[in-house]
């Protein structure tokens, strides 16, 4: 019987560590550098099992003990940890990238985050114009859930965000909260850049944490009823695929290339399409901005092997002469953006 707190060793890989959270089948195990690891409760061997007061029992440390996945409630939130400051709602989607040296290609560990005082019973959905049914059930107060795994070429999937709610307290009073009826867009742009992850209070690495509600509600929450919702994904049907990331004054413009991110599907197009697309899309925004001297875009192309990045700049050498251009930020892109200035 695996609890919390117990040490284990992995099964079928190398490692193990501390159990600091079981959610069904699945615990978290702290390695001992600090990476928290989801793993199926089976394919997890006891070395030294916990009693209900977190101290070692006296059983022997070296043994496999029987694993048997418990069926009541694995945990129980102590009131005596509520905080006053976390009365208020605070949710968060986060992006947790699997190797952060290595943005362009990385996948990432998707989690949600309920930092407050409430329990949530939940459904959270993703997508794009139909979002699907991601996860649902009940989320614990100052916690946080694993979702999935996600790798790049999946991220398109994430567009769309739609977090349903209900918030409550167990056992006692608490003040009532409205139902949670959130449907966001993400700016997936930023998940190619370094400085959009930073340290943080839920992970022991840096993450991207987008919130879904923070402290309460506010007049930027869309909150929806039947009715704006559909209003919502009619709009989004309207809109072009083709998405600029909104930046602050005197900024770079964003312009992610990414076929991805241009386009829900791309089934029956050739490679050769796909890049005449994509340099379609380059030669609009070029065509837009070409008047306003002095005016700078990052294209996001990705490293990949390059064609497209060679196909860029063989337009700018030719039909754009008098644009200047140059890598863009390596520590915000890596090798995958070419700044131009124009002029």
């Amino acid at each position: 019987m695996v609890k919390l707190g117990d040490k284990v060793r992995f099964l079928n890989s190398i490692g193990g560590g501390t159990v600091i959270k079981i959610d069904g089948r699945i615990a978290t195990v702290l390695e001992e550098d600090g990476f928290e690891i989801p793993s199926i409760i089976s394919e997890l061997v006891v070395i030294e099992n916990v009693n209900q007061m977190n101290f070692p029992t006296e059983q022997t440390k070296n043994a496999p003990q029987q694993i048997s996945i418990e069926k009541e409630n694995h945990y129980s939130f102590d009131e005596k940890n509520e905080k006053p400051e976390k009365e208020q709602i605070s949710v968060y989607f986060a992006f947790v990238p699997k190797n952060i040296k290595e943005l362009q290609t990385s996948g990432y560990e998707c989690f949600l985050i309920n930092d407050s005082n409430y329990y949530l019973q939940f459904s959270f959905f993703a997508g794009d114009e139909q979002p699907h049914l991601l996860e649902n059930g009940e989320l614990e107060p100052q916690t946080k859930l694993f979702l999935q795994d996600v790798e790049k070429d999946e991220l398109n999937n994430f567009r769309t965000i739609v977090f349903q709610s209900i918030a409550l307290k167990k056992r006692k009073n608490f003040s009532i909260k409205p139902a949670i009826d959130v449907h966001k867009e993400l700016n997936l742009t930023k998940l190619y850049k370094l400085h959009s992850f930073s340290e943080n209070d839920f992970f022991y690495q840096p993450a991207y944490l987008f919130p879904i509600i923070e402290k309460g509600f506010s007049d930027k929450d869309f909150i929806v009823t039947k009715d704006t919702a559909a209003k919502f994904f009619e709009t989004k049907k309207s809109e072009t695929k083709f998405h600029a990331a909104k930046k602050e004054k005197n900024s770079p413009l964003e312009i992610d290339l990414h076929i991805n991110a241009l386009l829900d599907t791309t089934a029956g197009m050739s490679n050769a399409d796909m890049l005449n697309y994509q340099m379609q899309k380059f030669h609009e925004v070029m065509n837009e901005y070409r008047q306003k001297k002095g005016f700078k875009i990052v294209f996001i192309h990705g490293k990949g092997e390059g064609i497209l990045r060679k196909e860029i700049e063989k337009q700018l050498k030719t039909k754009y002469k008098s644009c200047y251009y140059q890598d863009a930020s390596f520590r915000e892109y890596g090798f995958g953006a070419t700044l131009v200035t124009i002029r």
